[in-house]
């Protein structure tokens, strides 16, 4: 991973509750494939891969190391290593957050430095409009929704 001229450095998050094939990494593998090629197609560069395989989201007091560190990295806007992180890329926003507690630390963690990006497949997201936060909301009551 590098970061190319004039594309955008982000980082790439990738969640699986379960494998097809118990905890082989096959599905996050998948979902990073994916965020390389939304990144490309969004002027962006994928600097930096973070991922929870075989963790769930949705029920308190799960660890998820790769999210955690995530949002260490975004919040001193780089990486370990010292390489700059201006967005993040996944698959879908439940792969990053499924409970309210996840959602704010995300957003606090993204919009803590101007100029931030968020992506998925579907296109990229101002996370700092007002559109940008309520679709994230949205996307998070609807998943309260459907779970009952």
């Amino acid at each position: 991973m590098h970061e190319s001229a004039g594309l955008i450095p982000v980082a790439s998050y990738a969640r699986t509750s379960q494998d097809a094939r118990p905890r082989d990494g096959h599905g996050v593998r998948h979902q990073l494939r994916i965020n390389e090629r939304t990144a490309y197609e969004y002027g962006c560069a994928v600097v930096a891969t973070y991922s929870d395989n075989g963790r769930g989201a949705s029920r308190a007091g799960v660890v998820r190391p790769g999210f955690d560190r995530l949002i260490v990295d975004l919040t001193r806007g780089h990486t370990a290593t010292g390489q700059p992180i201006e967005g993040v890329i996944c698959v879908a926003d439940d792969r990053l957050y499924r409970r309210a507690e996840d959602l704010v630390r995300f957003y606090a963690a993204l919009t803590g430095q101007p100029g931030r990006v968020y992506a998925d497949p579907q296109g990229v997201r101002d996370p700092y409009s007002q559109d940008g936060l309520a679709q994230a909301g949205d996307h998070w009551r609807s998943r309260r929704r459907r779970r009952g």
